[in-house]
């Protein structure tokens, strides 16, 4: 089971580097892709999440995906992923072609310490 989630991963992480700038309707077709591979082939994905919930998400995100910046789609894919809930199954991004080089957070330095004041929520502007 961890080969077949790290084969997964590794494909879908291979598709990102192998291109830097997707356009919109590239990220939609991975998406599309990501979504008809692990109904096909990873069924076993399901435990902790339902196959509903998981298209409900994907649907979400397709839509969003024309009105979101790069780091927001690749979040969104991470996201996605994440709702597995298994160890393996996460999408890294230190080699991610999408440098996130900035948290969406709004922060300040009051005089007892930093905290954070709010959270720019994906597909939010």
């Amino acid at each position: 089971m961890k080969k077949l989630s790290f084969f997964l991963i590794g494909c879908f992480i291979l598709q990102v580097t192998a291109q830097s700038n997707f356009t919109a309707k590239q990220w939609q077709d991975d998406l599309t892709f990501l979504q008809q591979t692990v109904h096909k082939d990873y069924p076993f994905l399901f435990k902790k999440t339902t196959a509903d919930a998981f298209d409900t998400a994907v649907k979400s995100l397709h839509k969003e995906i024309p009105n979101l910046e790069e780091h927001e789609r690749s979040i969104g894919f991470a996201r996605i992923i994440g709702m597995f809930k298994y160890g393996h199954t996460r999408m890294g991004f230190r080699n991610n072609p999408v440098k996130i080089r900035q948290l969406p957070l709004n922060m300040y330095q009051f005089s007892d310490g930093i905290y954070v004041q709010g959270v720019k929520r994906l597909g939010s502007k």
